[in-house]
């Protein structure tokens, strides 16, 4: 289980079904039924509680422990992927940030839209991505257009955008390949507009490759990515 980095206590309230003849131990000591225990989290960690319940009397007592994981991030943003650690201290060391691992079994969903689309839904971020069969590139002004009115897949799924820069960013695994990290096979290690723009003449793009962030003139031809809510 994961929570707000911002979370400084964890109440946990075990409740038994029969007080009379049940008991409960949180990480051995014991608490009495529908009571909350709080604790305070240690941030960055796994937080691990062993819930002991106890039933019958002395010659008969049966126990089950249940044991309970949770993790509250040194902060509220995305961990970047990155495993590799060159020094201590550095990103592949702390690992800090919200993991999907956490609490995700799955986290992409792909699926082959038909007319040559696929989409893929992130259940960590709740976006929806749209990518066609061949890289397709436009200027930012024209990328800007061609989403607003493009339909996706043999459904026309429509609603779509550039995503922000900090949307795209969230695709970026700095320990894999896009082709490693992301069904999608047509991905290239090249730069892929976002919707934000630093002024009149350009706007972030970020390198799907190595996450590089530029800004190149807003004239440039670059790949594109559509993006929307998955609850549309």
């Amino acid at each position: 289980m994961q929570v707000n980095s911002a979370e400084t206590n964890i109440g946990i309230t075990p409740t038994v079904a029969n007080p009379q003849i049940a008991s409960v131990k949180i990480n051995g000591s014991v608490v009495n039924s529908g009571v909350t225990a709080d604790y305070i989290p240690q941030k960055g960690e796994l937080n691990a509680f062993a819930i002991e319940v106890t039933a019958g009397d002395n010659d008969t007592a049966h126990s089950r422990t249940y044991n309970v994981s949770i993790y509250v991030p040194l902060a509220n943003v995305a961990a970047t992927g990155q495993r590799t650690s060159y020094m201590s201290g550095d990103d592949g060391t702390l690992q800090s940030g919200l993991d999907w691992e956490f609490h995700l079994s799955e986290r992409f969903v792909y699926t082959d839209a038909g007319d040559d689309w696929f989409t893929l839904d992130d259940r960590f971020t709740g976006l929806r991505w749209a990518h066609p069969t061949t890289a397709v590139s436009y200027s930012w002004s024209n990328a800007l257009f061609y989403a607003q009115d493009a339909v996706v897949g043999t459904n026309l799924e429509d609603g779509w955008r550039i995503p922000n820069v900090h949307e795209l960013e969230s695709l970026v695994n700095y320990n894999e390949s896009p082709t490693a990290w992301l069904p999608f096979t047509t991905l290239e290690s090249d730069l892929y507009w976002t919707s934000t723009n630093y002024d009149l003449t350009s706007a972030y793009a970020v390198n799907m490759g190595n996450g590089l962030i530029a800004l190149p003139w807003v004239g440039y031809s670059n790949n594109i990515l559509l993006v929307k809510e998955m609850k549309q």
